[in-house]
């Protein structure tokens, strides 16, 4: 297994369609002309998955989506690597997959460069001191801000209900405004009050993108056969976050 999992992180170095830390030097950041160059069009359209792991959400969009361009970003290499495989024996030329640290983005994304970032069952780090590193922390919403075009949005997915509860009072503190809040997207019957479910007409009448039902990850399987609820939150970060940004040294 051990094997098998370094055999992944030298293959994954050599891929066609991932782009890695390693290559690009700590402090080397990407323009846009890069990403022009790798998706060869002539304009950005960009997706982001953040911690996409073998990048489910951006595998299933880039498919549905040909004339729009995908990036998944993870720093684990072997789980970059499945996805890169799947995406190149699907013939995808709109989706690329960058191994970095999110909290290192802002060398590699251009600004007002991205329309949907979708963060589907990130880590909650719900360890005391660790807040920081959540996806909808402050200084996240500020890097968000940053590379989002006007009414961009953010859609976080997640089974961790203090992962949905912290990003509310984000929300609460004024450094989003919070677009949908469905406390629990598969519950038994449709409508809009609290604890109410999702259908594809729903999503349809409200603006969600229906890929909130139709896309599942592995782990979000898991969680429903579990039982677990599935909360989605749609965000867009706001000025005010800015104040949060930490700049790289």
């Amino acid at each position: 297994m051990a094997k098998n999992k370094l055999g992944r992180y030298a293959e994954v170095e050599v891929l066609p369609n991932v782009t890695e830390v390693s290559e690009l030097g700590m402090w080397k950041g990407l323009d846009e002309t890069f990403w022009l160059q790798i998706f060869g069009v002539e304009s950005l359209d960009l997706t982001l998955e953040l911690a996409c792991g073998k990048g489910e959400y951006a595998l299933a969009l880039a498919q549905r989506y040909p004339d729009r361009q995908f990036i998944g970003i993870d720093i684990k290499g072997e789980r970059l690597w499945r996805g890169a495989k799947e995406a190149l024996d699907l013939g995808l030329t709109n989706l690329h997959f960058l191994r970095v640290y999110i909290d290192h983005m802002e060398l590699y994304i251009p600004e007002a460069t991205v329309d949907e970032i979708w963060i589907p069952f990130s880590d909650p780090y719900l360890k005391q001191g660790k807040e920081s590193k959540r996806l909808t922390s402050p200084r996240f919403l500020a890097e968000y801000h940053r590379i989002l075009r006007p009414n961009g949005i953010v859609h976080v997915k997640t089974d961790s209900p203090e992962l949905a509860d912290y990003t509310r009072e984000q929300i609460g503190e004024g450094l989003a405004e919070c677009a949908w809040d469905v406390p629990d997207i598969y519950a038994c019957g449709a409508g809009e009050a609290g604890g109410a479910g999702m259908s594809p007409e729903e999503c349809s009448r409200r603006g969600i993108p229906i890929e909130l039902l139709t896309v599942q990850t592995h782990y979000e399987k898991k969680h429903i056969a579990s039982g677990r609820t599935i909360c989605y939150i749609g965000l867009r970060p706001t000025r005010l976050a800015l104040a949060h940004y930490i700049p790289l040294k």
